[in-house]
This record gives C-alpha cells, structure tokens and sequence, in this order.
C-alpha cells in the first residue's frame, strides 16, 4: 500500500506544480493512517483503530472536506489556465501569480 500511496503522490505533485504538500488517509484492516507528502520525503502517522477512535477520524474527514486549498498544500500565489501541451491555434497559456499574468512564450521541460 505505501509504494500504491508513494505512486499516486508523485503523479499529484507532477501534474500539480505549485502543490506544497499532499495530505492521504489510508484504511486497511479497520485501521486508518494519515500520510503527509511533501517533495522531499514522507510522514506516516500511527495506526488508529476506526471504530475506537471514530471521532478522530470524523475530524480528519472533516478537515479534508471543508479546509481552505492553503491548508491542504495548494500554493495560494499560483493559478494555472490553459493546456499543457497546446495546439500552435489555441489561446497562449497563462500563469497567474498574485494579481500578475504572465504569458508562457516556450515550453522547455514538461514531464508527463
């Protein structure tokens, strides 16, 4: 489960570049485990049972649904518009920083 969660952490924070950190919950075997990613390493959190240990869990379900994007590792600065990669047709991709537009002249890496 841990290589499953590592893989999928690093598919996020490819395709999301401004991502700081990435927040998982893993269950198995009614025990539950919060997972903190971030781009140099990983944090495990202890095993908590899901039934003796439902208000914790209720919380942390909680946090993750209703918490601001800041909180949950987005980078408030940054806001992407357009597709990467794009046709030579279509409208030039944008990045926003703050209240700044800045215009993508060239693509030099794009990992996929």
């Amino acid at each position: 489960m841990l290589i499953n969660l590592a893989r999928k952490a690093y598919v996020v924070f490819v395709n999301q570049p401004g991502r700081c950190f990435l927040i998982l919950v893993s269950i198995a075997a009614q025990i539950f485990h919060i997972h903190l990613y971030d781009r140099s390493g990983v944090i495990h959190s202890r095993g908590y049972n899901i039934h003796t240990n439902a208000d914790l869990f209720t919380s942390v379900l909680c946090f993750l649904t209703s918490a601001p994007p800041e909180d949950l590792g987005y980078d408030p600065t940054f806001t992407y518009s357009g597709i990467v990669p794009r046709s030579p047709l279509s409208p030039p991709v944008t990045i926003c920083v703050g209240i700044k537009n800045y215009f993508v002249i060239c693509i030099i890496f794009l990992a996929s």
